[in-house]
């Protein structure tokens, strides 16, 4: 598959505006897109909003990690907005830097070293980043464009026809199994797009199966028809049936199979989701055991109840069942709906901050001005 070259976002700070310069010469000789603000201005809301776009567009974030970078307010903003999205992040601690002074969510990460400023080790140190990156080529590009389109969607309203389809879905689909098997980060937006696109064309299989086994039945019902006009009136019955009974039974198979794939594969959403998205991880697993209950949905409600059994607690506001379930990361809280009554909870403590009492409440969602 053709892809456009590998963007590299440089965070660092203004003191070491030289070292960047000899970093930025060395990555686009490699023919990579670089990406990195040259001006000295004050922060503003249109220029933290190209910052925040700058960095969700691009492949790898390159942090030039200095004891200044270290305590600098911008380059501590750009790195969260990196680690929000999931991004490939590469610190380079340059030479002085003392590594008890930098924040713990930054320590967390592999450092490579530059062991002086001269050109030739920034070369070195390049050509080492270089190989790293072209390791995972493939994954890291699609990981863009993957979180690009799936914010696309989000910010048109989930519109359906942002969802991905056909080959689009397909590639999406084995880029997410092979990152599971990489341990790279899938972000919850890219979860939520995958999944509601294999959704909607889960539901579509189900419809023309249906639609086609209804033709079938009827052709099928047609000769019958006409092969009894020849024969005995007690073959005429016995045929029938016969069609009557292999059109139930190949419609059933369809259906029951149609719903395993698309409960196995939320299991699967669901599972790679417990560590970053506790109540979506369970939101997904919820909806694959009430699609159908196959041992990958139970052990992926088990896996998350076992996580936050406070989860449990929520459950027994409903005496019946859970039907759904909506989550708001911005705000820090979720709804569950079930009994035509509905639960806001904080996401945190579990605790109930209000009833929603509705006889026709069935299903929740929140908007994007986060009301329910």
């Amino acid at each position: 598959m053709q892809f456009e070259r590998i963007k590299v976002f440089i965070s660092y700070s203004r003191s070491n505006i030289d070292l960047a310069r000899l970093f930025v010469e060395e990555l686009k000789q490699s023919n990579y897109d670089v990406w990195i603000d040259w001006e000295s201005i004050p922060p503003s809301t249109e220029w933290l909003n190209e910052i925040r776009e700058a960095i969700e567009e691009t492949d790898i974030f390159l942090f030039l990690l200095s004891n200044k970078s270290a305590k600098s307010e911008i380059c501590l903003t750009e790195i969260t907005h990196a680690n929000k999205n999931k991004k490939r992040v590469i610190p380079v601690a340059l030479p002085g830097l003392l590594i008890e002074e930098v924040p713990k969510e930054i320590q967390k990460y592999n450092f490579l070293f530059l062991e002086d400023q001269t050109k030739n080790q920034i070369s070195i140190l390049c050509k080492e980043i270089v190989k790293t990156i072209n390791t995972d080529f493939y994954l890291i590009k699609q990981h863009t464009r993957l979180q690009s389109k799936a914010l696309e969607w989000i910010n048109k309203g989930e519109d359906k026809s942002f969802l991905l389809r056909g080959k689009e879905l397909q590639n999406a689909e084995s880029w997410q199994s092979k990152v599971s098997e990489h341990e790279l980060p899938i972000t919850a937006e890219q979860a939520l797009l995958i999944y509601k696109s294999r959704r909607i064309i889960n539901k579509q299989i189900r419809s023309g199966v249906i639609i086609g086994l209804v033709i079938l039945f009827g052709v099928m019902l047609l000769s019958v028809f006409a092969f009894a006009q020849k024969n005995l009136a007690e073959n005429e019955s016995f045929l029938r049936a016969t069609a009557e009974s292999i059109a139930v039974e190949e419609k059933v198979e369809a259906e029951k199979q149609a719903l395993i794939t698309e409960s196995r594969y939320l299991a699967n959403a669901s599972s790679n989701l417990l560590d970053d998205n506790l109540p979506l991880s369970l939101l997904l697993a919820k909806e694959s055991y009430d699609i159908y209950p196959t041992s990958a949905a139970i052990d992926s409600l088990a896996m998350a109840i076992e996580i936050n059994p406070e989860i449990i607690h929520n459950s027994q506001v409903h005496v019946n069942n859970v039907n759904d379930i909506a989550y708001n990361e911005n705000l820090g809280v979720y709804v569950t709906v079930g009994d035509h009554t509905g639960v806001l909870w904080d996401a945190k403590s579990h605790e109930q901050i209000r009833l929603i009492d509705n006889s026709t409440i069935t299903s929740v969602n929140f908007s994007q001005d986060g009301d329910i």
